[in-house]
Formats: C-alpha cells, sequence, structure tokens
C-alpha cells in the first residue's frame, strides 16, 4: 500500500470518496447530497480505507456549495436544505434517505440536489474513473443504436 504525500493524491482520494457516495445513492434510486458545517471541521486521521472530514476549501467542497446556492437562489431548494446537504459533504458522506427520512430535506427536491451533486462527483472524478465513464455511456450509446435499429 502506498501512501501519497501530496495535495493532488489528498484530492483524488477526496474526488474517489464522492465518487463513491453519489454512485451508491444513485444505484438505491435516492439521489446523492453533500453537506457541510462552514468548513470549520479540521480534516480527520481516518483509518485507510475510510473517508475522514473534509475542509470547506477542498474543490468538492466549495463546488457543491456552489451549486446549491445556485438551487437556493433560483427558489428550487431553501437554505435551511442546502445547509443540511453542505454539513454532509463536509462530513464527507450523504445520505439522502436520512435527510428526507429526518424532514432535513424534502424528497421534491433530492433530484435536483442529486444533480448538483453528480457534476460535483463528474467534476472531480479521477481521470481513470471518467474514462471509465465514458466508455460505458459509448457502450449505453452503441447498444440503443443497435436497438433502435432492429425495430
Amino acid at each position: 500500500m502506498s501512501t501519497q504525500h501530496n495535495g493532488r493524491g489528498r484530492h483524488r482520494q477526496l474526488a474517489r470518496n464522492l465518487t463513491m457516495a453519489v454512485a451508491t445513492a444513485a444505484l438505491a434510486g435516492t439521489g446523492a447530497a453533500v453537506a457541510a458545517d462552514g468548513g470549520g471541521a479540521p480534516p480527520s486521521k481516518a483509518p485507510a480505507g475510510e473517508r475522514g472530514p473534509l475542509t470547506g476549501n477542498e474543490p468538492v467542497v466549495t463546488q457543491a456549495r456552489a451549486g446549491l446556492d445556485r438551487l437556493v437562489a433560483a427558489g428550487t431548494i431553501e437554505q435551511s436544505e442546502a445547509d443540511a446537504v453542505m454539513r454532509g459533504v463536509i462530513a464527507g458522506t450523504v445520505d439522502p434517505g436520512a435527510l428526507t427520512s429526518a424532514g432535513d430535506v424534502t424528497a421534491a427536491h433530492m433530484p435536483a440536489i442529486n444533480e448538483v451533486l453528480r457534476a460535483v462527483k463528474e467534476a472531480n472524478a479521477p481521470d481513470d474513473v471518467k474514462q471509465a465513464g465514458a466508455n460505458k455511456q459509448a457502450k449505453l450509446a452503441a447498444a440503443s443504436a443497435g436497438a433502435s435499429a432492429a425495430r
């Protein structure tokens, strides 16, 4: 096991963690969200393989905050919902089911929140993950085109 000590390696790991959280939530059909405490939480030394809290100035956090702020400004979601999602983003994990069942986010607003989080995930995904996603999309498009031509 190698440990990367540079900032780029840490951002890749954070992007992978967010990618996994969003992908898991998307596969569960519940969407995904990210939360923050305003960036005051210091990063923790989490054991290998576990996610620790993010800092407020990391790209994932700032991009999620900007996207959620746009939803608030457009009247799509409430500020309290954005705040709840950001707490999860900073904590390193977002549980859409828990957010909705606790009443922190309405189920009707989760699709818009999920789109913001998905865009953040894609923007911060490592190149190998981006390539795998592009390959999957190409295969789906080819299969769809083949199915349409057969009709």
